[in-house]
């Protein structure tokens, strides 16, 4: 195909009550889990963005999160973010900064994410759209107030 319009996409699909998680990635930034005990991992193929590659097709994968596990969703601006002398944060430094605020949870864990990439391009304006979902796997069974 001979496009210059495309788009990035990640669906997911979660039961609340089995922590059972379902995606399909269609060329978007691979999502991060941080399992309770602070195991971090990628996950997904990538895939073809939507729109690039005629009848491209679009493999689902799941997995099952424990409770106190989260998935990390997010724009592809945040690894892209650069420094003053123009290197990029990439996969290594994300990992890294997930790492550094894995004791923080739901905003503050995502304020805190924020404002290390804003350290981490020494107050630069960002190149590229910068967005995260958080999602957190608590029990499904606990009253809320």
């Amino acid at each position: 195909m001979n496009t210059d319009q495309y788009l990035t996409l990640l669906l997911g699909h979660l039961d609340l009550q089995t922590g059972r998680m379902v995606m399909t990635q269609a060329g978007h930034p691979f999502p991060v889990l941080q399992r309770a005990n602070g195991d971090i991992k990628f996950l997904g193929n990538g895939g073809f963005p939507i729109g690039l590659i005629e009848d491209a097709a679009f493999d689902q994968f799941d997995l099952m999160l424990e409770l106190g596990d989260r998935v990390l969703i997010l724009s592809d601006g945040i690894m892209e973010c650069v420094d003053p002398a123009g290197n990029m944060l990439r996969d290594e430094g994300l990992l890294d900064l997930v790492r550094e605020n894995k004791s923080l949870r739901g905003n503050d864990f995502l304020e805190a994410l924020i404002w290390n990439l804003n350290g981490f391009a020494c107050d630069q304006e960002f190149p590229d759209d910068v967005s995260a979902i958080l999602i957190e796997y608590e029990d499904p069974n606990r009253e809320t107030a």
